[in-house]
């Protein structure tokens, strides 16, 4: 696959994350201030206006976009600074992704930056409203998302943890590094529960009030759809463990389609609109909900990819470290002989402890040579 593919990828990510939603979110500092304190921007127009006319917070992330979307390019075209030569080492997709993710993670420490002087000039300056009122509203996964749903993705999920156990327990795992795998399917599956469960258990917010009931409810139903991220890459890497073949790609397209998720969730946080009629208020539309279903269906059609794609052939080399961990540490056996047939053609590669394994080569190359003299006779 080519690299403009990621390019692509990157380039669509840099334009929303730094460039459209600015724009779009940036129309909420005013009803974040008046959840806080209605009568502060009665009394302060002067300083409502400053804010609804600042820029310098848009223009800034509109910078580093460009500049994200520029060192990308510098790179893909190879006009690059000798003393980043260390970058070339990697795959070039490998290295793509580390520098937009460097690019990345760079942008959001600024943007974090920025909020914490935000929320300090905001209780420095907008005291908070001498009468506020909350809701005793019951909060519950059943609200939102049917109960056979829940009971399916559930099975689905401790269906695929059960597979992978059942793997390992009857050893049909080809390296040790399953174990690792088993480790982080089980990891990663608890971070998404508990992620799902905090959604709906969190205390309402100023974005609960300003955007209504619809927010949460779009929330707890993204949180509850990303359980099922992890299938896609645990299912590859456990074919992958038990037919002993690797998908080359299978990272590049993870990645690639993670990054696609993350294009996706912030279209639908900055797809909101003004209600008409109320000058300020601001609900959450329907857009939000389709863009989070592109979402999913964007990390899957990514997956699709890696399903697609021919499994890469084992080299002589991997299986005969294979064979060398096999019988010299797990001591499995005293020789091990391994057989290939494919269209290029056969392969045989031996190990037997203490030896290099050319005396099994010899020995299985002389059957086969005495086999051949029997069927001409």
């Amino acid at each position: 696959m080519s690299e403009w593919v990621d390019i692509v990828v990157y380039a669509t990510l840099i334009v929303t994350v730094w460039g459209w939603f600015p724009a779009r979110s940036s129309s909420l500092t005013i009803p974040m201030i008046a959840d806080r304190n209605p009568g502060w921007l009665a009394d302060h127009p002067a300083s409502e206006r400053r804010l609804v006319e600042s820029r310098w917070f848009r223009w800034s992330l509109l910078l580093w976009g460009l500049v994200s979307l520029l060192t990308i390019l510098a790179f893909q075209f190879d006009v690059w600074p000798q003393q980043l030569a260390f970058l070339r080492a990697a795959p070039k997709w490998e290295a793509l992704k580390d520098l937009n993710s460097t690019l990345f993670i760079a942008g959001l420490i600024y943007v974090a930056a920025c909020a914490v002087l935000f929320f300090r000039w905001l209780d420095a300056n907008v005291p908070f409203s001498s009468r506020r009122q909350a809701k005793l509203a019951r909060r519950s996964l059943h609200d939102d998302v049917p109960r056979p749903l829940q009971y399916a993705v559930c099975a689905v999920i401790v269906l695929h943890l059960a597979v992978w156990a059942a793997v390992g327990v009857t050893g049909r795992y080809a390296t040790p590094a399953f174990w690792g795998g088993v480790a982080f399917q089980v990891v990663v599956s608890a971070v998404f529960l508990l992620f799902m469960l905090s959604a709906v258990r969190r205390r309402p917010g100023a974005m609960d009030r300003i955007f209504g009931p619809s927010y949460r409810r779009t929330e707890v139903r993204a949180a509850f759809a990303a359980q099922l991220l992890p299938l896609p890459n645990g299912i590859a890497r456990l074919y992958g463990q038990v037919a002993s073949t690797s998908f080359e790609n299978l990272d590049r397209f993870m990645h690639l389609g993670l990054v696609l998720l993350v294009v996706a969730l912030v279209m639908a946080l900055a797809a909101w609109s003004r209600q008409p009629g109320e000058p300020g208020s601001v609900r959450w539309p329907r857009s939000a909900t389709s863009a989070s279903m592109f979402a999913f269906v964007a990390f899957v059609t990514m997956i699709q990819g890696v399903a697609q794609e021919s499994p890469r052939a084992v080299s002589d080399d991997e299986i005969r470290n294979l064979l060398v961990e096999r019988v010299d540490t797990y001591r499995h056996s005293v020789g091990i002989v391994v057989g290939i047939v494919e269209p290029a053609g056969r392969r045989v590669i031996a190990y037997e402890a203490g030896d290099d394994g050319r005396a099994l080569a010899v020995v299985l190359h002389q059957n086969a040579v005495d086999q051949r003299a029997r069927r001409i006779d």
